[in-house]
């Protein structure tokens, strides 16, 4: 049982926390509030210090912010996530013109990947982390991008 508790000490059916992810998120408003603007730097706030004190307080071990908003807030600030955010629209509001105009399903793809990541995003941090989801975002704005001109024209 401990496995799938993933070293939190707290009962697994507590909801009321969404499984930890509030006390995480009332304790990196403190953070935040310090460099809201520009935020900390891409990939600087979880220095071993700062999990190890957040990790301690809140009894268990996390290196995120279990939000791709809060995270991307601490990492590039909130004029980073405003820009992150408008991107990410505008690709999609892109994306969705191709597809209909092209019926190409690599444009809808892309359209319900990006979809899916904000919300998703509210809860978990996939999106804006090295990893598999994060590879195929930049995938999918890259592909909407340069090869969307093709199917929208060069005006679009």
């Amino acid at each position: 049982m401990s496995a799938a508790k993933l070293g939190r000490q707290q009962e697994t059916g507590e909801v009321t926390s969404l499984t930890g992810r509030i006390p995480i998120w009332r304790e990196l408003r403190y953070d935040i509030a310090e460099r809201p603007l520009f935020g900390y730097g891409y990939g600087c706030f979880w220095t071993g210090p700062r999990v190890y004190y957040l990790s301690a307080l809140l009894d268990w071990e996390f290196d995120h912010a279990h939000s791709i908003y809060l995270q991307t807030i601490l990492n590039l600030g909130l004029i980073g996530l405003a820009l992150g955010l408008a991107v990410v629209i505008m690709t999609m509001r892109r994306a969705a013109a191709a597809y209909h105009r092209s019926g190409d399903i690599g444009y809808g793809f892309a359209l319900a990947w990006l979809g899916m990541a904000l919300p998703h995003g509210l809860l978990d941090s996939v999106f804006v982390q090295t990893g598999f989801a994060m590879l195929l975002c930049l995938l999918c704005l890259g592909v909407v991008a340069f090869h969307s001109r093709e199917v929208l024209g060069a005006d679009a």
